[in-house]
């Protein structure tokens, strides 16, 4: 496995069309050399991709919390009780 450092990470989701292999497409790339747009992994699957978010607190690592059920929606992440609060204000 390659370890990359970079300042600029992407990683995306793409829904596929009918007539592709999987139905989603993940694209992990990054900005190398000369701010060129460089591709470390693409992964294929039928299955809905899971994001999870962590958070290493020195001594234990932590689920952080990620709300957004379709690749349409608003995402929410952090704290649970700051996403809640979001969510009241967002949706009145």
């Amino acid at each position: 496995m390659a370890i990359v450092e970079s300042d600029k990470i992407d990683i995306e989701i793409q829904e596929q069309t009918k007539d592709a292999g999987c139905k989603y497409m993940v694209l992990v790339s990054f900005e190398g050399p000369n701010q060129s747009k460089e591709i470390a992994k693409v992964l294929l699957t039928n299955s809905k991709p899971h994001i999870r978010t962590t958070v290493d607190t020195g001594n234990v690592v932590k689920d952080d919390w990620f709300v957004g059920n379709n690749l349409n929606d608003k995402i929410y992440t952090g704290p649970l009780n700051e996403i809640k609060e979001q969510l009241k204000k967002d949706n009145g």
